[in-house]
């Protein structure tokens, strides 16, 4: 995986499915892929694996980002 940035340097310690879990509106995003090599489908792929998201955790995020205003 690429986590140039290293906000969270192991994707099992992030907070999304905590949040989500929570009712909080968790969105996964790309932001300037070619640059940090973050396409948003391996943004999924990668947090899914870390956080063994459920197809309903997916399904959730992926609401979230369409009723994203």
């Amino acid at each position: 995986s690429n986590q140039c940035l290293q906000v969270v340097p192991d994707l099992r310690n992030h907070q999304a499915l905590e949040l989500l879990n929570h009712g909080v509106k968790v969105t996964i995003n790309s932001d300037d892929p070619a640059y940090f090599g973050g396409y948003i489908n391996q943004n999924y792929l990668e947090l899914s694996n870390a956080l063994n998201l459920s197809s309903f955790d997916l399904y959730q995020l992926i609401k979230n980002s369409l009723d994203a205003k």
